[in-house]
């Protein structure tokens, strides 16, 4: 929709080079975060990932709002990875127990340096994008971050060796207090990690759903082979066997973190008679 402002984020695009992250306003307004949140806490008690309110009309109208923001912050058009995210936190889970929709506790970055950052102008050209769809404390689950300036090597090396990257003491800002619908948005490289629902929490377990924006060009030819990314077009214009499949792509994305998904990439690719 071209009734979408995003005057605010544009003004973010120089605080995203420079420190590698953005705490924006409210994009999203609550009727739609409280839609979709309840259709996550719905699947849940159904016993479906949190992931499959992506096939919901509700979730593709949101990532329209949120492409137009995520070109705001990258200057340029964009297109979205497939690798959509959705989480729903359980209360002071034994550590590590894994779950479908759980927290990924461990400080990482989702790509190398040379992948997020364009090498020409030094600009950012890879944007993950998170979106809390319940109020996020600092005790119900919410995001760290280490900015651009307390991270000198963005990440040279650490993707390629697997191994956790180093957060430098005192480094790691907390995404938090804030309001669903809230614009959080970091570089590719950026390290960050999210944090677990303490027992003694007031605020019900964090609902949040994450999304990876790619500016076209250089950064969408490296996007994952396996499942095209979607350019804004493609992705309002979405049909129902489209989203099972970016559904289905999503959750082996992640696998590797929650554990075996066969059964429910299985039940989603079934045709609804059989």
């Amino acid at each position: 929709s071209d009734d979408i402002d995003v005057t605010a984020s544009t003004a973010l695009k120089s605080t995203l080079r420079d420190d590698g992250y953005v705490w924006g306003d409210v994009i999203v307004p609550p009727e739609e975060t409280t839609a979709l949140r309840r259709g996550i806490e719905a699947l849940s008690d159904a016993k479906w990932p949190p992931a499959c309110v992506f096939v919901s009309d509700i979730a593709w109208r949101v990532i329209d709002r949120l492409f137009a923001h995520a070109e705001a912050l990258l200057g340029a058009e964009c297109v979205l990875e497939p690798s959509v995210a959705a989480f729903k936190l359980e209360k002071d889970v034994a550590n590590g127990k894994r779950y479908i929709g759980n927290n990924f506790g461990v400080p990482h970055r989702d790509y190398s340096l040379e992948d997020a950052i364009d090498t020409a102008d030094g600009s950012p050209q890879i944007l993950s994008l998170w979106l809390p769809l319940n109020r996020v404390t600092e005790k119900n689950g919410c995001m760290y971050i280490v900015g651009k300036r307390d991270d000198p090597d963005g990440g040279k090396g650490d993707v390629s060796t697997k191994s956790a990257p180093d957060v430098p003491r005192g480094s790691a800002k907390a995404l938090a207090p804030v309001d669903p619908g809230t614009l959080l948005a970091w570089s590719g490289n950026a390290l960050h990690w999210g944090s677990a629902c303490a027992s003694d929490s007031d605020a019900s377990p964090r609902v949040s759903v994450a999304f990876v924006f790619r500016r076209r060009g250089d950064a969408e030819k490296r996007a994952d082979s396996r499942c095209a990314p979607l350019t804004r077009t493609r992705a309002k214009e979405t049909t129902l066997e489209t989203r099972l499949a970016v559904i289905h792509h999503a959750i082996g994305v992640f696998e590797h973190w929650y554990g075996d998904a066969d059964d429910v990439k299985n039940r989603l690719m079934r045709p609804p008679n059989a």
